[in-house]
């Protein structure tokens, strides 16, 4: 899609060229590449924010997540080296004629400040519509898997935090609900998962990484099972864990649903 503003712009820019003609030695041809300059850097800028968009909605989107430094990055990276053709042509306009022409600078700052003032708003509305997962367990027939994710961000909450009881509580937030995609009510998670894929009934690929939730679960001391190894878990691998548990038991609700 951006290759397709390369050229067009190319093609614009030799448009008003042979427009110019004998003229193009004067400060009108130079602010006519200008302008023209300026309205490419926003154009791209809006073609790349679109761009980041598509990939944002089709990866997901968490709302603790605060994308706008990595859009920022993007947008510099679109502006800068991936419009090196606005320069060069800029560039060669200002060469037809000597004066004190100014940069695309104020140009590229205006497209970059446009393009993230979209992308705040876009954030902004997603946050607004995003339904916290304990708000779709307010059904009576999700009380239990409501009272584990409960319990969990409270363990997370404590001070000092009981993260190896809080990854418990949120795999066990996604067991019940498993349990209750298929009707049964004293399955482990692993053998949930193994039954959901023997019935199609959830997507190739998430069982694999519910599975490896489950794992990290009981791989990890004090969490599940019981068992007498002292508890042992960091807050990367409770966020790791929790991030993974409410996709999950998002999946597992439309599974449900269905």
């Amino acid at each position: 899609m951006l290759k397709e503003r390369r050229d067009a712009f190319a093609r614009d820019a030799a448009q008003r060229r042979e427009e110019f003609g004998n003229s193009i030695h004067s400060s009108g041809y130079v602010l006519t590449i200008r302008r023209l300059s300026a309205m490419e850097l926003d154009l791209r800028a809006q073609q790349a924010w679109v761009i980041i968009r598509s990939v944002v909605d089709n990866e997901g989107w968490a709302p603790n997540e605060d994308h706008l430094s990595h859009v920022e990055t993007q947008l510099r990276a679109v502006l800068g080296d991936g419009s090196s053709d606005i320069q060069a042509e800029y560039e060669n306009a200002s060469k037809m004629i000597s004066g004190n022409w100014p940069s695309l600078d104020e140009a590229r700052l205006q497209a970059l400040e446009k393009a993230l003032a979209d992308a705040e708003i876009d954030q902004l509305g997603r946050r607004a519509r995003y339904v916290p997962l304990i708000g779709h367990l307010a059904a009576p027939r999700y009380a239990a898997a409501q009272a584990h994710w409960r319990k969990s961000l409270a363990l997370a909450a404590n001070d000092p935090p009981d993260y190896p009881n809080a990854i418990k509580e949120a795999v066990s937030a996604v067991e019940s609900l498993a349990q209750i995609a298929l009707g049964k009510s004293s399955v482990t998670l692993g053998d949930s998962i193994k039954e959901l894929r023997s019935r199609k009934r959830i997507p190739v690929g998430a069982d694999k990484v519910l599975e490896g939730l489950s794992t990290l679960a009981n791989a990890t001391p004090g969490t599940r099972h019981g068992g007498t190894t002292p508890p042992a878990a960091e807050e990367d691998e409770w966020r790791f864990a929790t991030q993974v548990a409410e996709a999950g038991s998002r999946l597992l609700l439309s599974i449900d649903a269905a």
